[in-house]
């Protein structure tokens, strides 16, 4: 399964390493780009990519890991 991450913190990436060693392909992204998290998604493994926010969202699963006082409501 194709696990869309918007933000890539700490919450982010635990979820993103289970999910990965799953053997889920792991698609990370943020507000800054791609380049702000290849870094990441390179320590996390071959299944991890690097995305835009908009790719992120269009996966199967998406988790919204962003701080819940930034949620508007």
């Amino acid at each position: 399964m194709k696990l869309g991450f918007i933000r890539a913190g700490d919450f982010a990436q635990a979820v993103a390493k289970r999910a990965s060693k799953a053997t889920h392909e792991v698609l990370l992204s943020n507000r800054r780009g791609p380049d702000s998290v290849r870094e990441i998604a390179r320590q996390l493994g071959a299944g991890a990519r690097a995305l835009t926010i908009e790719e992120a969202a269009a996966c199967q699963m998406v988790v919204l890991a962003v701080p819940w006082d930034r949620v508007a409501i």
